[in-house]
């Protein structure tokens, strides 16, 4: 089979720009070993990089013959800019199983007893603390943008090491420790002029910092029998894992062993990203 290469010759490119830009570019290739010159333009069209300097995208090609099986190869490159973006979201609550309250709000027992005083567990009995499924807010969001050029392999592996980072410092307005960020698809394209364009779509979902979490409280908010809570967790971050340790404690106004919560946890199970360089 004949040996053939289409090389570029770096020293013959030129270049022209307006307003200090590159705007369009000439590059020459050497094509070696072809002697039909349409197999040769075929090679040129084939073999020549299809972008240079980022934004120039091939739009013509011509061959001049320079010996018998060698042509020299011409290729204009000229700048084309494509960047659209999108934004989708959806604010649908998420599902959450939660063992502790917001707040207890009434506690009631036959007439002669006192109810125990759980101090918010919800779903107390003899062997654990059941607890309810919740709606709470949630927001989830993408963006997708299309745009010139290729994709590379270590581009793809970065955006895999920060699939599953929650942003170190601000993002897009939320505070840190809010957003964190799904992962990515993608896809690469070459159209019929030439110009590769990929595809990018970034999915992140959003969980708001707390302040001031309070375990136990008891009452109406703001109710004349409003009672302080027993633990006050200053601090927790939107996807902080937050867990509840009980201990059976004797409740001496009704008479009987109750689970009670006797310390708050917040586990840090995500690690950080800047979620910027997304952008």
């Amino acid at each position: 089979m004949t040996q053939f290469y289409v090389q570029p010759l770096w020293d013959g490119i030129e270049i022209r720009r307006e307003n200090g830009m590159i705007r369009s570019a000439t590059m020459r290739y050497n094509i070696v070993g072809i002697r039909d010159p349409e197999v040769a333009d075929f090679a040129l069209q084939h073999y020549s990089n299809p972008v240079i300097f980022g934004n120039l995208f091939r739009v013509e090609t011509a061959i001049e013959r320079t010996a018998t099986r060698g042509y020299e190869g011409v290729v204009e490159y000229e700048y084309r800019n494509v960047d659209d973006f999108t934004f989708s979201f959806d604010t649908t609550g998420g599902t959450q199983h939660l063992t502790q309250s917001y707040r207890t709000v009434g506690r009631y027992a036959p007439a002669g007893k006192t109810a125990p005083n759980h101090y918010g567990a919800i779903g107390v009995n003899d062997r654990d603390i059941a607890g309810c499924e919740v709606i709470i807010p949630q927001l989830s969001f993408s963006m997708n943008r299309t745009t010139n050029g290729i994709l590379n392999i270590e581009f793809i592996k970065n955006l895999s090491r920060m699939t599953g980072r929650i942003n170190r410092l601000p993002f897009l307005t939320f505070e840190p420790g809010e957003v964190l960020f799904e992962g990515a698809s993608g896809s690469q394209k070459f159209t019929e002029s030439d110009y590769p364009q990929f595809d990018l779509t970034y999915k992140f979902r959003v969980s708001p910092n707390e302040a001031n979490l309070i375990i136990g409280q008891e009452g109406e908010e703001g109710g004349d029998d409003e009672e302080s809570g027993k633990i006050t967790v200053g601090f927790k971050r939107g996807w902080d894992y937050f867990w509840v340790q009980y201990e059976e404690t004797e409740d001496e106004d009704a008479s009987v062993v109750s689970k009670q919560p006797i310390a708050a946890f917040v586990e840090r199970v995500y690690k950080t990203a800047d979620l910027n360089a997304l952008l």
